[in-house]
């Protein structure tokens, strides 16, 4: 203890000599040198009155560096302790999210969503954590069901999902084979996330954004996809029964093998789709909906759309089929040979 002292007294003596030395040669030698010899030819009044300017501006330097200096370190500090604040604030919630308690892990999950919305620096490793807890919550029973409802923790983390800042949607999101049904997706970002074999039957997807995704054998039974952008998607072997495609955007979407029973694609946009062979190995168009939809150089051919609606001579004319396209009643097949435009 005593050494202790002996040396908080020895730093305490060297730094106040430091001061007095560093003092002595800011008001002294510099003073002197940055007044210059000229004022050897002032009167003793004016010399005093010079030196005591060039005094005084160095003092006011010397303030204002260390005022700069205070305000760096105190911004450091809080920046540190922000920084530990929010790594305890993280910590805290992923525990919450081991609990047995669905009550807890939705407290956990709100407790990200807010640690997303405060620090943008640790937007990814927060997404990660919920789309984690997400994908594991939500994986498939044993018997393949889906749950009767969405629990609690459950849709608090697909809230943070939708409701992500805008600044960063970069992520690939992973919810391959999630079981999701009722889903409120609403306006969520998901383009280029990977949703194989998910179950999004009777979800909101409303202008939802998917573009690239990955749909392979999804369930969209009775899904809400009305003007949802689903640009280059990958729907093969989707189930889209009865879902709402109305004014969606499925510009160069893989629909090929997709089931399409009583789908609305009203006003869709369907340019450049593949739609090829979309009658075998179980894929349906059956009662499928097509009144204004864009068909500008979408591949039907060998689609079976006989039981198809709303679609018109004009649409066919600028798709691309063969002889094996079956048609419904009252359209014309293109007069092209080749059947292609």
């Amino acid at each position: 203890m005593r050494a202790r002292w002996v040396g908080i007294a020895i730093a305490a003596v060297a730094t106040i000599v430091c001061v007095i030395t560093t003092l002595w040669f800011l008001l002294g030698p510099l003073a002197s040198w940055i007044t210059g010899s000229g004022i050897q030819a002032m009167d003793p009044k004016d010399q005093l009155a010079a030196l005591h300017n060039t005094r005084g501006l160095l003092l006011q330097a010397v303030a204002g560096i260390a005022v700069a200096g205070g305000l760096l370190f105190t911004a450091r500090n809080y920046r540190l302790a922000r920084e530990s604040q929010v790594t305890d604030r993280f910590s805290k919630a992923n525990g919450h999210l081991e609990s047995e308690d669905e009550t807890v892990r939705a407290g956990g999950i709100r407790a990200l969503d807010r640690i997303l919305a405060d620090s943008p620096r640790d937007h990814d490793r927060v997404l990660e954590t919920v789309v984690g807890f997400l994908r594991h919550r939500t994986s498939a029973s044993p018997d393949g069901s889906a749950p009767p409802r969405l629990p609690d923790d459950v849709s608090a983390a697909i809230t943070t999902v939708r409701l992500r800042p805008r600044r960063r949607e970069r992520e690939r999101l992973d919810l391959a084979g999630a079981r999701l049904p009722g889903a409120n997706l609403t306006g969520a970002a998901l383009a280029g996330g990977d949703l194989r074999d998910a179950d999004l039957s009777k979800a909101q997807l409303t202008r939802t954004r998917l573009t690239g995704c990955d749909l392979t054998n999804a369930r969209l039974t009775d899904t809400n996809l009305a003007q949802a952008d689903l640009t280059g998607a990958a729907l093969h072997g989707a189930t889209l029964t009865g879902a709402d495609l109305s004014g969606a955007k499925l510009v160069k979407a893989n629909l090929r093998r997709a089931k399409l029973d009583r789908a609305c694609l009203a006003n869709a946009d369907l340019s450049g789709a593949d739609m090829r062979m979309a009658s075998l190995v179980g894929a349906r168009l059956h009662g499928a909906r097509f009144d204004d939809a864009d068909l500008t150089e979408t591949d039907v051919r060998g689609a079976d759309l006989s039981e198809v609606r709303g679609l018109t001579s004009a649409q066919l004319a600028v798709t691309l089929s063969d002889d094996r396209t079956r048609l419904p009643a009252g359209v014309d097949r293109p007069t092209d040979p080749n059947g292609t435009r």
